[in-house]
């Protein structure tokens, strides 16, 4: 079996749990605008943050700012919100 790897079941069940819930995602997004990830400033690493998979974008969110994170989320219908502990 060169260039043959196992799967096992449990990487399996984990790969296929991950491919339903952004197929979920996906199926909860409406219009034709790209999908959005809000997060504070300094949340997601540099390197994570280049690393989006296309078409989504970065929209960066401030701390002290006018309006909180969850306005701004609701107010531009952002697709998903990084938060920290």
């Amino acid at each position: 079996m060169s260039g043959f790897t196992r799967l096992s079941r449990r990487r399996l069940l984990q790969q296929s749990a991950g491919a339903a819930g952004l197929a979920l995602l996906a199926g909860c997004r409406s219009g034709e605008a790209p999908p959005t990830l809000l997060a504070a400033a300094d949340t997601l690493p540099g390197r994570w943050a280049k690393a989006l998979p296309s078409p989504w974008q970065l929209q960066p969110w401030t701390p002290g700012a006018a309006v909180t994170l969850a306005e701004m989320a609701a107010r531009d219908s952002v697709d998903l919100v990084a938060v920290t502990d």
